[in-house]
This record gives C-alpha cells, sequence and structure tokens, in this order.
C-alpha cells in the first residue's frame, strides 16, 4: 500500500510527497526574503547660500519578501 500526501497553500503553492508506512512527515512552508540595509540622511540649506548641514543619519533594515516561496517536506 502506498499513501502519498497531496497540499496546496491558499496562494496555489502545491507539493506531493509520498509517506512510507508507520511514519511521519514535517512540512515547513515559508517565503524566501532579503535583510536590506540602508541608511537615510537629512541635509539642511543654510540661508540660502551654498553650505549645507547635516541634519540627521537614519540607518535602518528591512525584510524585503520575494516571489519564491515553497514547502519543504521530511520524514519526521
Amino acid at each position: 500500500m502506498r499513501t502519498v500526501q497531496s497540499r496546496t497553500s491558499m496562494v496555489g503553492v502545491a507539493t506531493t510527497f509520498e509517506v512510507p508506512p508507520f511514519s511521519t512527515v514535517v512540512a515547513d512552508y515559508g517565503v524566501h526574503g532579503y535583510d536590506v540595509s540602508y541608511y537615510v540622511e537629512k541635509w539642511h540649506r543654510i540661508n540660502n547660500s551654498a553650505n549645507c548641514e547635516q541634519w540627521g543619519y537614519y540607518p535602518s533594515t528591512v525584510t524585503a519578501p520575494t516571489y519564491v516561496e515553497g514547502w519543504q517536506v521530511r520524514l519526521g
């Protein structure tokens, strides 16, 4: 006898995995992403002159998702 588990996520990503008898399957679903580091500098022009002064430096990090998503299936 052969048991096959099939699962489709709400966004339409599907996987099929053959499950041996008397075993456990662990399935993880995820989306790949990038950790993006950036900074913003704020400058101010001094009294209509050609001189400027820095008013702020704001570093930050954000996680940006990609369109790459899927299942990782393994025997547990």
